[in-house]
């Protein structure tokens, strides 16, 4: 059956996955796709979620939006063991299993709005990077199971395939407080580069 969110999403001038694969295949911007998370200019956002998530009791993450595994890399060097990641670009999930070859059965290639797409056990879910390039931002939030801990970021800033961004934390807060209650928003700025803005937003997804 056809997934229906799919059809949206391009009728609205999302970028499909050939978009990302071959914006993997490049490294994306000035190269930062391919750099090890230690080099990545979303490290500091990245270091303050591994804080949160070792507050947590032996979390299992779920990794919507992947990417290259950098924050995976990062989540196994800190001694978290309980993840999943998934991404709808083949090449990113690749290059994730490369570099965290001791998790390469944990990444998979999937749709975040295909229930059989997405990988089962967790408590907590993570989404960096990828809220700002979907028309159902809301819609992905509102699918995940009521009362699990979620971080996720957007930018300030538009790119080539962001549909949207967020002038401030409060315009953060505008678009996902009735989604994530206990809302609370973190501002890095100078991230990850001068004059942007990365929002680090986490909580635990509304009850319905």
């Amino acid at each position: 059956m056809p997934n229906p969110f799919r059809k949206k999403r391009r009728e609205r001038g999302e970028r499909d996955a050939s978009f990302y694969d071959e914006l993997y295949r490049r490294g994306g911007y000035e190269g930062q796709y391919h750099v090890s998370y230690r080099e990545s200019r979303y490290l500091p956002v990245w270091e303050r979620a591994v804080e949160i998530l070792l507050s947590m009791d032996r979390p299992s993450v779920l990794d919507i939006g992947c990417g290259p595994g950098q924050f995976a890399e990062l989540l196994h060097d800190s001694g978290i063991s309980g993840y999943a990641g998934v991404d709808h670009s083949s090449v990113a999930v690749e290059m994730a299993r490369r570099a965290v070859p001791e998790w390469a059965g944990r990444f998979s290639v999937g749709d975040a709005f295909a229930e059989t797409d997405m990988p089962g056990e967790h408590d907590v879910v993570v989404i960096f990077e990828v809220l700002e390039h979907i028309e159902g931002d809301r819609e992905l939030l509102a699918r995940i199971e009521p009362d699990t801990p979620i971080l996720f970021s957007v930018p300030s800033y538009l790119s080539a395939s962001h549909v949207r961004r967020f002038r401030s934390s409060r315009a953060v807060r505008r678009r996902y407080a009735g989604l994530v209650s206990d809302l609370r928003i973190e501002p890095f700025a100078e991230c990850p580069e001068p004059g942007k803005t990365i929002y680090l937003g986490h909580g635990s997804t509304a009850r319905r």
